[in-house]
């Protein structure tokens, strides 16, 4: 099942449709897209958008942050489960994710004070907050 968020789009699937590695090479491939958008950019005739290149490198990079909702987050759960177990995976995805979100919440709290309360960073601290205490307001403490 594909579903549109507010965080963009996710893919959801049945346990027994994909293998691990089918669903890993899914997960990986939107950042693997980014990867070759930003290369294709900078290729043609010398001509380079820098903005362009810049914007699909930084979705790149955010896309595979250790963060559940995030294809880095997907694709660690996946590992740790094809090495170790779902439950493994789900352990290791959720402390990974936690301490992800709680150190990107920390840093923007640096960069909102030393810029003097920049309040266009405070929706995205407020979000990296709700991330990493997620499991556990949810229940499923690793």
């Amino acid at each position: 099942m594909f579903c549109l968020s507010v965080l963009g789009a996710a893919m959801e699937t049945d346990s027994g449709r994909l293998s691990y590695r089918g669903e890993l090479a899914a997960v990986l491939a939107g950042p693997a897209a980014n990867l070759l958008a930003a290369l294709m950019l900078t290729v043609p005739g010398g001509n380079c958008w820098p903005a362009a290149v810049g914007a699909n490198l930084v979705l790149c990079v955010f896309n595979l942050l250790p963060i559940r909702p995030l294809d880095g987050g997907r694709a660690l759960y996946l590992l740790a489960a094809w090495t170790g177990g779902p439950e493994k995976g789900e352990t290791v995805a959720c402390w990974a994710g936690s301490v992800t979100a709680m150190a990107l919440a920390v840093a923007l709290g640096c960069v909102i004070w030393r810029t003097g309360g920049s309040l266009w960073l405070l929706p995205a601290l407020c979000g990296c907050v709700y991330w990493g205490a997620l499991p556990w307001l949810s229940g499923l403490r690793p």
